[in-house]
């Protein structure tokens, strides 16, 4: 699809997309530190870039309104705010439910403009933060007409927990050393997948010092360790591993993943929609609840009689 950017947009032609079906894309990925070596942008920088990649995998369908064509894709502003974060300078962490609460008053506005289509992608990996998109997610399709999907959290935990290493050697064309297999292992937080990953995307980004770090397991036994991480630096895993190469081949096989939920997603049918974007606004009829209906035609009757018992006695 052709990527647009929502901020380069007239108001026009933003609703004309909308309207039309095109596809809203919103990176919801927070500002957090990532070991001496990485920027705190870290995880915005990887999803803008997977967004972008996606979007160019994924071929337009026709569009709904208001002239034939096809359509677009759309990239919001990258949202910089997620929870589950390290405590140190460098973080903006925020409650789960206050990411969720904020990305359903986010997808409401854009209900409002008219959008049908809405992907909310993140490559923070923590579980509560992807829980928190999928909560407003769900939010979402139930209180607006637009078809929303939240797909990062399962194609990141089978990532993290090794489902994709068949892939991942064939994106490569090789298999991997007895040391990468080791340290990939346990591999979550500005290790080498991370740091492979900015040396693919962004090089200038990666400060040398990665190469002399040593390897820190996360797991003690059977336990996980998260908290050594403000002790480790910020990192698990073992940087020293990262290269351009396994950056590439990662992002391309994880494209490739997303690439196939967006295929799907876009041939989902949309619901139907009467309205014409912000044109409607405030315009909404009152629902009455149907638990209210009754005591409504009771309370109606009852005033309806003391009028009548009133204007008899007059009488």
């Amino acid at each position: 699809m052709k990527i647009l950017h929502a901020e380069e947009l007239t108001w026009d032609a933003l609703r004309k997309e909308a309207l039309r079906g095109s596809l809203f894309i919103l990176c919801v990925a927070p500002l957090e530190d990532h070991a001496s070596h990485l920027p705190c942008g870290t995880d915005p920088i990887i999803c803008e870039a997977m967004a972008r990649q996606v979007a160019q995998m994924v071929s337009p369908v026709e569009a709904v309104e208001p002239e034939a064509g096809q359509t677009n894709a759309i990239l919001l502003p990258v949202w910089h705010q997620g929870s589950s974060l390290l405590r140190s300078l460098g973080c903006l962490r925020w409650k789960s439910s206050t990411v969720t609460q904020t990305l359903v008053e986010y997808g409401l506005e854009l209900d409002e403009l008219g959008a049908r289509r809405l992907v909310m992608l993140s490559s923070h990996g923590a579980m509560d933060h992807l829980k928190a998109l999928e909560k407003a997610a769900k939010q979402l399709r139930k209180q607006t007409r637009m078809n929303v999907l939240a797909p990062s959290g399962p194609l990141l935990n089978d990532f993290l927990m090794g489902k994709f290493q068949d892939d991942l050697v064939e994106e490569l064309g090789r298999e991997f050393t007895p040391e990468e297999r080791k340290g990939l292992k346990g591999d979550v937080h500005a290790a080498a997948w991370e740091t492979s990953l900015i040396l693919h995307i962004a090089p200038r980004l990666v400060d040398k010092i990665y190469q002399t770090f040593p390897h820190h397991e996360i797991f003690e036994g059977k336990r996980l360790k998260f908290r050594a991480l403000r002790y480790h630096r910020g990192y698990f895993g073992a940087p020293s591993l990262a290269s351009a190469e396994l950056g590439r081949a990662c992002f391309d096989m994880l494209c490739g993943k997303m690439a196939t939920v967006f295929t799907e997603f876009m041939q989902k049918p949309l619901r139907h929609d009467h309205r014409r974007g912000l044109s409607q606004r405030g315009r909404k009829r009152r629902r009455v609840s149907k638990a209210r209906l009754p005591l409504n035609i009771a309370v109606g009757v009852a005033v309806g009689w003391l009028l009548f018992s009133a204007l008899d006695r007059e009488n």
